[in-house]
């Protein structure tokens, strides 16, 4: 299980760039701090200040959320496992920084397995900070409540700008994922000041292992991770008819367990594989990667006389990769308006039904009178 952890810096470019990113690694869930704009899906869930975000990508769905949103947090479960995504900016009062901790202390204090990350803007040196400050001591302080420890490894930074950076992204599991969980600040250029995050989770170390039974349910197509246990023990208490002819005492306990698990499990979805962003081409790819180059040159010779023009080469390039992700989302936005005219039940109708959660729907014919 691949996530990623992000702080968009509420930059329209860098979520732009977080779609690409998300297919090319097959990430699986993305904690987002500081989104440009939300999206809206079943799979997307945010806070009320709209400062903090998870994503379910590719085929993956949520199985729970929270009944009321909260504010500079929020969670969801995925896989079964429970995230949280923080976001605290540092306008927030002490006071107020220590009533946000201490919610979403309460809320992990009631779930499990956990992975909590985001921006907490706090300082500490057990994740490579110079020193400890006051929030460091306060976020420390209250996640030792619960049963979780720190991924953060190493001393390199997750915030950079202007030749100034810090560690302010953190990450956090509960400890029975500690085992089969790997944790490393990406290389992958994202538009933001902030580094992404890759945590990888290994499901086969984590998992428990399911019996034979339950290994051929999931294979015949039904999604394992949302199981009602209640609802399926219900249904196969039920009264199956008798018989003495065996091969049809098979088919109707085969026909009871098939009912019994579409009762109590979401069908999988035969979906095609990912795709690309739709505005990905070529051109952008390029201009990504000399964005990448030049950022990592401006890197390595901070301190010395050439930076400032090395980091104004790379802000040049960071703004034409801007404007080319927009023009290249406007074609193709003028392409799609074109082809409405061809076959209004085509594309474009798929996408507006979609954003209502009505996917494909009946095209329904109607008669002039």
């Amino acid at each position: 299980m691949k996530i990623l952890q992000i702080n968009l810096n509420h930059c329209e470019a860098a979520q732009d760039l977080l779609t690409q990113t998300a297919y090319e690694n097959n990430i699986d869930v993305a904690i987002i701090c500081e989104q440009y704009k939300n999206k809206g899906t079943n799979t997307w869930i945010s806070d009320t200040t709209n400062k903090v975000a998870i994503w379910a990508c590719g085929d993956k769905v949520i199985q729970d959320k929270p009944l009321t949103q909260n504010a500079y947090f929020t969670r969801g479960k995925i896989c079964g496992i429970y995230f949280y995504s923080c976001y605290i900016p540092p306008s927030i009062s002490h006071t107020d920084y220590e009533k946000i901790l201490d919610e979403v202390v309460k809320e992990a204090m009631t779930t499990t397995p956990n992975i909590i990350a985001g921006d907490f803007n706090a300082w500490a040196l057990e994740w490579g900070s110079r020193a400890t400050n006051r929030r460091g001591s306060t976020l420390l302080k209250a996640f030792g409540l619960l049963d979780v420890v720190l991924l953060n490894t190493g001393t390199q930074n997750t915030f950079e700008k202007n030749g100034r950076g810090s560690i302010i992204d953190i990450s956090f599991a509960s400890r029975s994922l500690l085992r089969s969980t790997d944790w490393r600040v990406s290389d992958t250029y994202t538009q933001s000041d902030h580094l992404a995050i890759m945590i990888n989770i290994n499901k086969d170390m984590e998992r428990p292992r399911r019996n034979l039974c339950q290994q051929k349910v999931q294979a015949k197509g039904w999604r394992i991770e949302t199981l009602d246990e209640d609802v399926f023990q219900f249904i196969l208490n039920e009264n199956v008819n008798e018989t003495n002819d065996v091969d049809q005492q098979v088919k109707l306990l085969v026909h009871h367990i098939t009912k019994a698990c579409d009762a109590a499990m979401i069908k999988k979805k035969h979906t095609a594989r990912r795709k690309p962003a739709y505005w990905w081409n070529s051109e952008i790819e390029i201009l990504r990667s000399d964005c990448h180059k030049a950022r990592r040159l401006c890197q390595r010779n901070q301190g010395r006389g050439e930076y400032t023009v090395l980091r104004d080469i790379f802000k040049k390039k960071r703004s034409k990769l801007k404007k080319a992700i927009k023009q290249s989302k406007n074609a193709c936005f003028k392409a799609l308006c074109d082809k409405v005219d061809e076959n209004p039940w085509g594309e474009a109708y798929k996408i507006v039904m979609s954003r209502f959660g009505g996917g494909k729907g009946p095209v329904h014919h109607y008669s002039k009178r």
